[in-house]
């Protein structure tokens, strides 16, 4: 039977951390590990982890140089054929999930090593602000300015970083981004179009003081690996730079205001919007 190994980054994550396993540990079917790096956490992270052998198979506590640092621990102690990276603040869609994903996963040909599927993103009311993950034709072509699929959706086989290797922790942000796209190389990419993941929306205070980072980010990976930046990549360089800037300029809750009338004028929900 195919199985799923599960890989978890955390700093200072207790806040989150126990709903994020309880969700594991409400499975129908376990995944083969939950293996989770923590970065030497103050904020009682190590005594959550430490009372629940229940769900997770091995952990470990130290510091390290980011979360593609943790992710590189991690990957020795994997014994499953797929890995899955979540994050601490997500929580897994509902009790079939790693059921579903096993069986839906040990259809693939072995040349199909990529599989990703949609993501709720979760605001802190606990409502939906949108769902990422869109279907492979669409995610591809705007690889040309971002990381398109989003990777706690993202199964990926075990030989494949047998093969490529780790993250760069040199990067601090899209990481992820650089690997996939060194993967895609050697792998068939496939989108299931289901909701496996309830992830965290840090909204606008993550968006303000990340994505100039972030962007900026992609553009380094995309030079590095020789990839032409699309006009979209200066587009939304502007654009978080605009939003940067405007986000120095005037108070979070009007910033708000206007980051939820651009979301209504590109025909998205506002932020705190339910679906």
């Amino acid at each position: 039977m195919t199985t799923v190994s599960i890989i978890i980054a955390t700093y200072n994550g207790a806040a989150t951390l126990a709903a994020c396993l309880d969700s594991i540990a409400s499975q129908t079917r376990r995944p083969l590990d939950v293996i989770v790096m923590d970065g030497a956490s103050t904020d009682g992270t190590v005594d959550i982890l430490a009372r629940r052998s229940d769900v997770v198979t091995h952990w470990a506590s130290a510091p390290d140089k980011g979360i593609y640092d943790a992710w590189n621990k991690a990957l020795p102690h994997v014994r499953g054929d797929w890995i899955w990276f979540i994050g601490c603040d997500d929580e897994l869609a509902d009790p079939e999930t790693i059921a579903w994903a096993e069986d839906e996963l040990g259809q693939f040909a072995a040349d199909s090593g990529l599989v990703y599927t949609r993501v709720a993103m979760i605001g802190r009311n606990g409502r939906t602000t949108e769902t990422i993950g869109r279907p492979w034709a669409e995610s591809e072509a705007a690889l040309a300015y971002g990381m398109s699929v989003p990777h706690t959706g993202l199964m990926a086989r075990r030989e494949l970083f047998e093969t490529i290797g780790g993250f760069d922790s040199r990067y601090r942000i899209a990481g992820d981004f650089d690997w996939f796209l060194k993967a895609m190389q050697r792998s068939k990419v496939a989108f299931l179009d289901r909701i496996t993941v309830r992830a965290a929306d840090t909204g606008l205070s993550g968006a303000s003081a990340t994505q100039l980072k972030t962007v900026r980010e992609f553009g380094a990976i995309l030079d590095a690996q020789g990839r032409r930046k699309s006009a979209r990549w200066y587009l939304l360089l502007a654009k978080v730079g605009m939003k940067s800037r405007l986000s120095q300029m005037i108070s979070p809750r009007v910033m708000g205001w206007l980051v939820d009338a651009y979301r209504v004028a590109t025909l998205r929900r506002p932020r705190m919007s339910s679906r």
